[in-house]
């Protein structure tokens, strides 16, 4: 090779390196040539979880690849700066559509993605149902059922069921059944010859209240609120009228004791783990562990005077009560001395099973109260409001199939809808059923329905 030869490949190798060595530097960097948009820009990437897993993932009409087996999951990279649709298809499930945008050098999730059952089959369980009551341990359901045995214990499991043996008199009406934690008892609310009266009733044989209810008559007449102790379902808690106060008390109904009286001047009260919470009187939530003796703790000094002849419910969530004034709700946080008011009206609401996120609706609204900080995507601020969706008529039955998805009945209509509002929102219709009630099981991922006398049981509808 000739001197001129060397030096006229070393200028050509040497011009090459300049020319590509910016070109790798961009490259590592993140950085991608767009020849449609003619431009460089630095590029980002998907991130998908999905259940059930391999499902295929579209993005922009293009099929990109399937979720992986073990985890559902994708990471798909090198996007330009922009909006994308995307599309997550599985065959015999609805699909999950979403228009997603791109940031430079960003990951874009979307973590929590269901995909549902079209056409999911139901297997009828028991006809002529008149209401059902769900244990738990989602083991047993209490049946109340026209004619003269009222009430019936279908054991969910083996499909296999038994009278409950109460006398039932003509215009009885049971009114309510709540189960004791530990799904071995519950306690019914009745109508009987015009009288209120409450019984516990359980399930196990051989056991207290097995044939013959433990009747809740010895405590007297101007009953209130009766609830299972949180730490002993040997015990009731219950409020009772003594003059013009309303007292808040505890009793071992199996031996009949005299009840213990817990404090005075209640307007409603509730538990929480081992604790009872109450609203006095005076605005006042006080706290006490229901386990020992020790003396009752203020939760919030008094923000508020309660409203007489005012419906109040309260429910635990954290470090905060919800209270529901009539229709309105408010959120009470421990030691803060302001109450804020969340939404008015709210005609039903819902706690997510980690107590971050609180589901409420009003006439045609759905909403998203985050308790918590959101910091995956999408984000949100602790208290922060968030409007989901609003339909012609009002949703009822309002409850959580996980922390990211709602469950509610519209009209005759079973329908799912996502809390990721980013893009389109995505709402699933499960199924059809004239004047639904229902049960969402989501341990198994199925759904119980009430229909017309007929109660069924769906397939699995999520993975």
């Amino acid at each position: 090779m000739t001197k001129r030869q060397r030096t006229l490949l070393f200028s050509s190798l040497l011009g090459l390196f300049f020319i590509l060595a910016p070109s790798f530097a961009l490259y590592s960097q993140g950085y991608r040539i767009d020849f449609q948009g003619a431009r460089i820009a630095k590029t980002g990437a998907f991130y998908f979880k999905v259940a059930p897993s391999r499902a295929d993932v579209f993005i922009d009409g293009n099929l990109m690849k399937k979720t992986d087996f073990l985890f559902g999951s994708l990471l798909t990279k090198n996007f330009f700066p922009e909006s994308y649709f995307v599309e997550i298809v599985k065959e015999g499930y609805h699909s999950w559509q979403k228009i997603l945008t791109i940031e430079e050098q960003q990951v874009t999730e979307a973590k929590n993605i269901l995909l549902f059952k079209k056409n999911p089959a139901f297997q009828k369980l028991a006809d002529g149902v008149l209401h059902f009551w769900i244990s738990p341990s989602k083991q047993y359901a209490i049946l109340e059922k026209a004619g003269e045995k009222k009430m019936q214990l279908l054991n969910l499991e083996t499909g296999g069921t038994e009278p409950l043996k109460r006398e039932a008199h003509k215009g009885d009406k049971i009114i309510n059944i709540t189960w004791a934690k530990d799904s071995r008892r519950f306690l019914l609310r009745a109508t009987s010859k015009e009288q209120l009266i409450y019984e516990v009733w359980n399930i196990s044989n051989n056991k207290p209240c097995f044939l013959i209810p433990c009747s809740l008559t010895y405590l007297g007449e101007d009953i209130g609120n009766v609830q299972f102790s949180p730490t002993s379902p040997e015990e009731v808690l219950f409020t009772k009228f003594l003059n013009t106060t309303q007292v808040l008390l505890t009793a071992p109904y199996i031996e009949q004791e005299i009840a213990t009286p817990i404090a005075n001047n209640i307007v409603a009260f509730t538990s929480y783990g081992d604790f009872i919470f109450w609203l006095a009187s005076d605005g006042t939530l006080w706290q006490k562990d229901s386990n020992g003796g020790s003396a009752p703790q203020i939760f919030q000094e008094s923000a508020f005077l309660p409203k007489k002849e005012t419906d109040y419910e309260l429910k635990v969530v954290g470090d905060a009560i919800l209270v529901k004034e009539d229709t309105t709700l408010f959120l009470h946080k421990r030691g803060d001395l302001k109450r804020r008011e969340i939404l008015s009206p709210v005609f039903e609401f819902a706690i997510d099973s980690g107590g971050t996120k609180v589901a409420l609706y009003n006439q045609s609204e759905l909403w998203v109260l985050f308790l918590k900080e959101e910091t995956e995507q999408p984000q949100h601020n602790a208290g922060e409001l968030t409007l989901l969706t609003r339909f012609a008529q009002s949703p009822k039955q309002i409850t959580w199939i996980d922390s990211s998805y709602l469950l509610f009945s519209l009209e005759n209509i079973l329908r799912n809808v996502e809390i990721d509002i980013r893009g389109s929102l995505n709402v699933v219709d499960i199924a059809s059923f004239p004047s639904p009630e229902f049960f969402w099981n989501n341990e198994k991922g199925t759904l119980y329905i009430l229909s017309k006398g007929a109660f069924s049981v769906s397939e699995q509808l999520v993975r």
